[in-house]
């Protein structure tokens, strides 16, 4: 397993071999590897969905895409990636066992760069006056990346009932001392399952609302940016202290405005994505009720997905169409 970020290139199997290594099952299970410097460590994060860490890998090149600083990362699967996850699995015998057992039980892995750094609620240094420009600028194209994702796992902002969780907000040291020193680092974020369609109009609305205010009002731009850092003491005092109408909350408002750009621009592959997605869906439904007959009621697509799942424990035909297309929507889906 190799990750290359611009000039960089991690080898992993070398990392197992020569690094130390610390493992957390606190959700499924990420193992950190780390040789003498932590600049050159490694994340393998496992999850018992191969969906969830396609998800997050999704996300992360969106992220890229919106100029909002992401870990270098990489999608393993055992079955597309089976000689690379062999080399791992040879690496890390006999350096730890739950780490053997996890590439032996699980089909997915992320390979994320690890980043040195300090959550949000802990920063300071972003926050002074050198920095202050710059990472108000990347707060409000990460703001946009979390809106467009229905995220509420990162910035605290009370006006949308997003409760936060700023440990998955990062800042790292991005070279020599200048106004870009500091860079802000999301980490930890899927696709949202979508949730009933009222409650994505309220959520629409509301997000609508607050993108228009902070865009054309600066006092509203200062309210949103100050919510978002209430978890930290240094940047709230370093906006209060310059006001509304100061550069800080100019630089926020143009994080906004270049990051919502860049969505519209991307709109149309979105759509795309989504369409083809879609028609896949409508294929296998189609296939399948041919089989299983359609359902007395209509349900969710997640409940008829469970009724099908149900009746193909009674039906062996539909149990190898179920296992059919399986097996095309994972090849497709690689």
């Amino acid at each position: 397993g190799v990750l290359t970020a611009g000039d960089e290139t991690f080898d992993v199997s070398h990392v197992l071999e020569h690094g130390g290594l610390e493992a957390d099952e606190s959700t499924d299970w990420s193992f950190l590897l780390d040789r003498a410097s932590p600049e050159e460590g490694v994340v393998l994060k496992f999850c018992t969905s191969r969906h969830m860490v396609q998800s997050e890998q999704m996300v992360a090149e969106l992220a890229r895409h919106l100029g909002v600083a992401s870990p270098v990362s990489r999608l393993l699967l055992r079955s597309h990636d089976a000689d690379e996850w062999e080399v791992l699995e040879n690496a890390a015998r006999g350096l730890c066992s739950p780490l053997c057992d996890a590439l032996q039980n699980y089909e997915a892995l992320l390979l994320l760069q690890f980043i040195p750094s300090c959550p949000l609620h802990e920063e300071r240094e972003a926050f002074e006056p050198l920095h202050l420009e710059a990472s108000c600028q990347a707060l409000g194209r990460l703001l946009v990346l979390d809106l467009l994702l229905g995220n509420a796992d990162r910035l605290p902002l009370p006006s949308l009932g997003w409760r936060g969780n700023p440990s998955n907000v990062l800042w790292s040291s991005g070279g020599p001392s200048s106004a870009s020193a500091r860079r802000c680092v999301p980490i930890d974020a899927v696709v949202a399952r979508r949730p009933p369609k009222l409650l994505v109009q309220e959520a629409d609305g509301k997000v609508g609302r607050l993108l228009e205010l902070a865009l054309l009002d600066a006092p509203s731009a200062n309210k949103a940016l100050l919510e978002a850092l209430a978890c930290n003491a240094s940047g709230t005092a370093a906006i209060t202290g310059v006001g509304a109408e100061s550069p800080a909350v100019e630089a926020f408002q143009a994080g906004l405005r270049r990051a919502l750009e860049i969505v519209l621009q991307e709109e149309g592959l979105l759509e795309m994505l989504a369409g083809v997605l879609r028609s896949w869906l409508d294929d296998f439904h189609a296939d399948v009720r041919a089989v299983a007959g359609a359902s007395a009621k209509k349900l969710s697509e997640t409940r008829e997905i469970q009724r099908l799942n149900r009746a193909a424990g009674r039906q062996e035909l539909l149990r190898e169409r179920l296992g059919s297309w399986r097996a095309g929507l994972r090849e497709k889906s690689v």
